[in-house]
């Protein structure tokens, strides 16, 4: 009878530990305040909330089929949008370009998340050094047979800060190169956005331009 107790015990015990922890974890999570939208096909023009973002393919692509798209040229051009419908005041964000595979997209990136919480340390301490050291790291995820940079005045770039008004639309040119005009495998183009950076965290928005050979 008093091992039966004890084994009670000992069980209860674990019970309440598990559930403990995973209050904690589920803390963390809510403080940190990252959610991502499904990683979905591109099509012509995307919206989704936050403020409210898409992207429109201006040139150089054509449709390959399930959802990818495939490079007519050296040199393509895409606009990513991004409109102050929902915001009630002025809103600065972080727009960034990134590459990876079709493969990877859908996994857990720990390089991804770093870069991140660098960009929104940047934004939050208003520190332009942090965001060239961000921007280099941006940078090497992209391959030799694929570039994409934002491209605004003299500056190239797969890293841009904004400031948005409420109702304001703002179009923001994303050029995408292939040396040889066409790539060797497929990849992913992930278009994110960084906002409501506060001490206690921030928010992360993605979209993504499948790109076959």
């Amino acid at each position: 009878m008093d091992s039966d107790y004890k084994y009670f015990l000992i069980i209860s015990s674990l019970i309440v530990i598990t559930l403990i922890m995973f209050t904690l974890f589920s803390s963390i999570v809510i403080i940190g305040e990252r959610y991502f939208i499904p990683w979905e096909p591109p099509k012509k023009t995307y919206y989704h909330i936050f403020p409210a973002g898409g992207y429109k393919i201006i040139s150089g692509f054509k449709k390959a089929g399930k959802g990818y798209y495939s490079l007519v040229s050296k040199k393509a051009l895409v606009e990513f949008i991004v409109r102050g419908e929902y915001i009630n005041e002025s809103q600065t964000y972080a727009f960034i370009v990134y590459c990876t595979t079709p493969e990877k997209v859908e996994d857990f990136n720990p390089a991804l998340f770093a870069i991140l919480d660098k960009v929104a340390d940047a934004m939050y301490k208003n520190n332009s050094d942090l965001l060239r050291e961000a921007s280099k790291i941006i940078e090497k995820s992209f391959p030799r047979e694929l570039k994409a940079y934002i491209n605004i005045g003299i500056s190239s770039t797969p890293l841009y800060v904004f400031e948005i008004n409420p109702k304001e639309t703002l179009r923001i040119p994303v050029v995408i190169e292939a040396p040889l005009g066409k790539v060797s495998k497929s990849y992913v183009i992930v278009f994110i956005m960084v906002g409501e950076v506060t001490e206690e965290g921030y928010s992360t928005s993605e979209m993504c331009l499948y790109i076959s050979p």
